[in-house]
């Protein structure tokens, strides 16, 4: 399951694997932790569990392996499953260039700052992603704030649900706003429903030729 459009955290250049593209969002130091979703959300550095102690976070450097797992799982049918990651890249630089997008370093002039994180269950990557800070034109028009997929094995056991719901946190405080934005291809059953879980109200469906499919664009208030 994904909402994620291709080019999700920049404006749209063509369609295929996502870019490797220098520095990306987030801290190589992260750790799990196994806290309760706060009223307010602290800093996700610690991690922030779920019930279902699904937590958001970097990986460490000593889970490359789960890191790749979940990368050839997932990559082959969601190309974009993976911003800024090149095959063959060294996973610490990885974790450098997350952490240099989500402080907006180096971001060339169509992209936005965005912390990236991966869903843990136990010592599995589930899911992942991306938290846009900003919304530039195409964010606002198909992208949104907010992009998840769920690895394919993982799927149907409501991981995008709790990934979207800890996510919505984050944003409130990386984005400085309480209505945030989330989008999906008008016929991904899953992800309308999710989304609508979580609060969506639906806004507007878009189209155009540079859709492959029309993008329904839901704001949830965080009140």
């Amino acid at each position: 399951m994904s909402s994620e459009p291709a080019r999700s955290s920049r404006m749209p250049t063509s369609s295929g694997s996502p870019s490797a593209k220098g520095p990306a969002p987030h801290e190589p130091g992260l750790r799990a932790g196994a806290l309760r979703c706060p009223p307010r959300h602290e800093a996700y550095r610690s991690g922030l569990a779920m019930p279902e102690d699904l937590t958001l976070r970097v990986p460490r450097e000593d889970e490359e392996h789960e890191f790749l797992r979940a990368h050839r799982a997932t990559s082959p049918e969601t190309p974009n499953f993976l911003h800024h990651y090149r095959e063959g890249m060294p996973f610490r630089r990885y974790l450098e260039v997350l952490a240099e997008q989500e402080r907006g370093l180096d971001l060339p002039s169509n992209h936005v700052p965005s912390t990236f994180l991966f869903a843990f269950v136990d010592t599995r990557i589930v899911g992942r992603v991306s938290i846009r800070h900003s919304l530039n034109p195409f964010l606002e028009r198909v992208g949104g704030h907010i992009g998840y997929v769920v690895v394919p094995e993982f799927r149907r056991r409501g991981y995008a649900t709790a990934i979207l719901r800890v996510s919505l946190q984050i944003a409130r405080e990386k984005c400085g706003t309480l209505r945030i934005l989330v989008t999906c291809d008008d016929d991904n059953i899953g992800s309308i429903r999710t989304i609508e879980k979580n609060g969506g109200i639906l806004e507007n469906i878009v189209s155009g030729p540079d859709l492959e499919k029309p993008k329904r664009r839901y704001w949830i208030e965080m009140g």
